[in-house]
């Protein structure tokens, strides 16, 4: 009995001792060129130092296979030979001083989130004053001779790969580093060329492209293929929302013609256009929201979609009436959009919008100062502030007192959540002492 204990045991050892194929495999990738040892997590830790070599008496065992531990590719990594002279490094011996092998934790995805200067600790890295000035924010575009040289030809080839995957990576990414106006035009030609591929998913990929790169003349090419309905719904959901990227006079109306009673109309693209309404500018597109929110021949759905892209204009001269109203509606859908598009509304004056435009050009994060001339005027308008909040003070106080009953009588959990959650951003933004307290009295 004692011995049939031990054989499966030594069943399952059998491959960790013996390197066959199916015991390879099982090995990970290493850390890329650089990364540090497993050994080393601390700054002042000295390296590891070095395994003793021995000489091997008998047949030399492989490395041993590491079970992975996370999400990363199980692929071979490569087998090292025995160095010349029959001595190996970190290999057999079964005396006192063989070293145990550190535990492999490498994959490619913790090695890259580990070592990305976003998560280190404050004590890897220590932050710096910048001395050469004003900064400005962002990542500034390839150069477009860059982009010809380097990326143009191999994107070319790959729009037409036959992995339809490639094809759609391709696409979007030929808007996205389009650089100067003769690339823009180049790849305006090929993406609303695209938007035709019978395969739909190319051509929502190269509807997504074309949100980078298009300009007027993409409008009714893009708009004529939105309105087919013989064109596949995601494709059709998908031009909708892409409309609202050139700020155009004309997406407006051109998204109001995709809403409509008629029973054959797709859901996903009705919702798309209420969506793209939000993203529009002007009076016209916040009454056709209200408009669709307030008819009840709509499916109540669509009605909470037109209440949610009141949030997504983010106005607050424009949304807080019908948000209020819709706050309370009969129907849960609703009241849970509206709940969440309230927190969502600018409640800043316009001269602390005026102040954002004015400063977010320019990265003041490591302490640069900003350019002589924006000072002054940030200055100025800061003395504007306190006579424009307080013709908004009575509309918001509404606003939180809507939130409040809701937060303490809706029977909907959901809502009165996101009643919570819409206090609080306002209070962020608004010193509104009435929404803090209903917070504070709801927690105890």
């Amino acid at each position: 009995m004692r011995l049939r204990s031990w054989l499966l045991p030594a069943v399952l050892a059998t491959p960790l001792l013996f390197p066959f194929d199916s015991a390879v495999a099982c090995l990970r990738f290493k850390k890329p060129g650089g990364a540090a040892p497993p050994g080393l997590r601390e700054p002042s830790d000295p390296p590891t130092p070095p395994p003793p070599t021995t000489t091997p008496t008998g047949p030399t065992p492989g490395p041993t296979p590491t079970t992975p531990t996370g999400g990363g590719p199980a692929t071979p990594a490569p087998i090292s030979t025995p160095p010349a002279g029959g001595e190996l490094t970190g290999g057999g011996g079964d005396g006192p001083e063989k070293k145990k092998q550190a535990s492999d934790d490498s994959t490619w995805e913790t090695w890259w989130a580990l070592t990305r200067i976003e998560f280190f600790p404050h004590r890897y890295v220590k932050a710096t004053t910048s001395s050469e000035g004003p900064v400005l924010r962002g990542v500034q575009p390839l150069a477009p001779v860059v982009v010809r040289e380097k990326l143009w030809k191999p994107l070319m080839k790959l729009k037409d790969d036959k992995q339809v995957f490639v094809r759609e990576a391709a696409l979007i990414t030929i808007g996205r580093v389009a650089s100067d106006e003769g690339l823009r035009a180049e790849a305006r030609t090929i993406l609303l060329d695209a938007i035709k591929d019978p395969n739909h998913l190319v051509a929502r990929a190269a509807a997504l492209g074309l949100f980078y790169v298009a300009d007027d003349s993409c409008l009714l090419p893009m708009a004529k293929l939105a309105e087919n309905p013989k064109a596949e719904p995601d494709v059709r959901a998908f031009l909708a929302l892409t409309l609202t990227a050139m700020k155009s006079d004309m997406a407006g109306p051109l998204l109001e013609r995709l809403i409509t009673h008629d029973k054959d109309a797709d859901f996903d693209v009705q919702s798309a256009a209420l969506m793209g309404l939000g993203y529009v500018d002007g009076p016209a597109a916040a009454r056709r929201l209200s408009e669709t929110y307030m008819d009840k021949k709509f499916r109540a759905e669509l009605r909470a979609i037109a209440v949610e892209s009141f949030g997504r204009r983010g106005i607050f001269a424009d949304g807080f009436k019908p948000l209020s109203n819709a706050v309370d509606d009969r129907e849960t859908q609703i009241r849970r959009s509206a709940a969440m598009a309230l927190g969502c509304l600018d409640y800043r004056t316009d001269a602390e919008r005026e102040i954002a435009k004015l400063v977010e050009p320019y990265d003041t994060s490591t302490g640069a100062p900003l350019p002589a001339d924006v000072t002054a005027q940030v200055e100025t308008l800061r003395k504007q502030v306190p006579a424009q909040r307080e013709l908004m003070q009575k509309d918001v106080r509404e606003v939180v007192k809507k939130l409040v009953h809701q937060l303490e009588n809706d029977n909907d959990d959901f809502v009165s959540g996101m009643c919570a959650i819409s206090l609080g951003r306002i209070a962020a933004q608004v010193d509104e002492s009435f929404a803090i307290r209903a917070l504070e009295r709801d927690l105890k």
